[in-house]
């Protein structure tokens, strides 16, 4: 239980960093713009 409890807070100081981080975040003001985004995938 204590080594459950060490790894949690060690990867809660240390934040996992994407080396390579080319993801786009789209933002979408409603359903029908999610869907068609969606469909094109």
């Amino acid at each position: 239980m204590q080594n459950m409890l060490s790894v949690v807070s060690e990867s809660r100081k240390k934040k996992r960093v994407r080396k390579t981080d080319d993801t786009k975040i789209k933002e979408f003001d409603d359903m029908e713009s999610l869907t068609s985004f969606l469909a094109t995938i």
